[in-house]
């Protein structure tokens, strides 16, 4: 039965494959028809442009440090947690929640920029409101106290997720 059906598929994609054509007849859009530029150059002189440009190296550099921030924090999220006498199911919450909520924040900052073309504003915000945030979430967590330390947690991760909409 299995190598039954393994034939047929094999039949089917070779009959595909046997009348697919070097191109459509018809061209699928109008930039198809567009001649597609010379590129032998390759990505270095791309490169070399954005490395000289102080604006790009400001952005890269503050996309780094708050994505490094946003992946640091899913490697010792247990033990940070743990150290201060939450259970294992309370630190799950703590990152699902920063999870979560950080991806519809990252939605809800991805269609605010679409709409404003505010990028300046947003670049500058998320870092002054996740240090405000990171702040106060290192003053409630040593009080081992669930439901504030998941409220900063949730804030920090709508502080923290966007920079990926932003950057990109």
């Amino acid at each position: 039965m299995i190598m039954e059906s393994c034939l047929i598929t094999a039949a089917l994609i070779y009959s595909v494959l046997a009348f697919r054509t070097e191109k459509p007849p018809m061209p699928p859009s109008a930039a198809a028809l567009v001649e597609k530029k010379d590129i032998s150059e390759g990505m270095m002189k791309d490169m070399w442009t954005l490395i000289r440009n102080p604006n790009y190296m400001l952005i890269l550099v503050q996309f780094m440090l708050i994505y490094c921030i946003y992946a640091g924090l899913g490697f010792i999220i247990d033990p940070l947690f743990e150290g201060f006498g939450f259970t294992s199911v309370q630190v799950s919450a703590f990152g699902a929640a920063f999870v979560l909520f950080g991806t519809i924040s990252t939605v809800i900052v991805g269609k605010y920029l679409d709409r404003t073309k505010r990028y300046l504003f947003v670049l500058r915000a998320i870092p002054i409101c996740g240090t405000i945030v990171f702040i106060g979430t290192i003053l409630v967590v040593p009080h081992a106290s669930f439901w504030p330390t998941l409220i900063f947690t949730i804030l920090g991760g709508m502080t923290c997720v966007p920079i990926i909409a932003v950057s990109y």
